[in-house]
């Protein structure tokens, strides 16, 4: 770092190491160890946020749905407030720019999670009945579909399937057009097959 006139800002930086807790377990001493970078000693810590979004040591990304639970429904809580005071128009901006956005945000890695901890995102959605003045009995659905929100696991997998499709099957939500120019290839092209290393143990 010193060759590139860098230096490190040992108050701001952390490592994480990243495995399976019984891997973990084995490892990891009390107190936690630490490693020196560029003669600085960097401690091991059990989460890190990176760009806004938290990284655990076994990548389950509870804490950070935790953490985006806890500040969408502050947000939604205060536009609740204010509702009867806003038109519906207005309330839904601000449900996008302070809620959903959220929601979206980064919302690829959450793909193949438990539906355990993606339910806690759909609770923050369907929330989303304050900007049609919807009471909490009412069923969700018709609301989503009036706003044009898909539902939180498939706008998880909107992204990465903007540009890939199978032409084979594609998804009713989520067939997208892609601009003008660009030719995404066939889902089953971009699959290659993999021979296993050890032919005794499952691919």
């Amino acid at each position: 770092m010193s060759r590139n006139f860098l230096k490190l800002n040992g108050s701001k930086t952390e490592a994480l190491l990243i495995g399976s807790k019984n891997t973990l377990s084995k490892i990891l001493t009390t107190p936690p160890p630490s490693i020196m970078i560029d003669g600085f000693p960097v401690s091991f810590t059990s989460q890190v946020k990176s760009l806004g979004v938290i990284l655990d040591s076994t990548l389950s990304f509870a804490p950070h749905i935790k953490n985006i639970t806890r500040t969408a429904f502050f947000h939604i809580r205060n536009i609740s407030r204010l509702r009867p005071s806003l038109s519906q128009s207005s309330t839904e901006i601000l449900v996008n720019a302070f809620v959903t956005s959220r929601i979206d945000y980064c919302n690829a890695i959450l793909s193949g999670l438990p539906t355990k901890l993606l339910n806690r995102l759909q609770i923050i959605q369907n929330s989303a009945g304050i900007i049609t003045c919807t009471k909490s009995s009412d069923h969700i659905t018709p609301i989503l579909i009036q706003l044009h929100w898909l539902p939180v696991q498939h706008r998880i997998l909107q992204k990465p399937s903007a540009y890939i499709q199978s032409p084979q099957q594609p998804h009713p939500h989520l067939s997208l057009k892609p601009p003008p120019g660009i030719h995404p290839l066939p889902l089953p092209a971009l699959i290659l097959s993999r021979t296993p290393d050890c032919p005794h143990l499952p691919p």
